[in-house]
């Protein structure tokens, strides 16, 4: 993963608009969840909240690593300004 530039974020920010519809509208993903959980809602958000934390790796700054990014977006209709 590259260190996050303003370019990155700002491309990370264009995919959340359309992305966040999908999660965050009516009948999006959200809403699913919650109706398919149903009265298990707190305690599955509860154990959800006590997983432990992901270890990541260092930031990756390496020209294959930025194409590999470039690509990524273009295949998914994003740019890397």
């Amino acid at each position: 993963m590259p260190t996050p530039t303003a370019a990155i974020l700002a491309a990370i920010q264009n995919i959340l608009v359309d992305h966040n519809v999908l999660e965050e509208g009516a009948d999006g993903l959200y809403e699913t969840c919650a109706a398919l959980a149903g009265p298990e809602t707190e305690s599955t958000l509860a154990a959800l909240r006590a997983a432990p934390d992901v270890t990541v790796m260092p930031y990756n700054d390496s020209p294959a690593v930025m194409n590999a990014v470039r690509r990524a977006l273009e295949r998914a209709g994003y740019h890397l300004r």
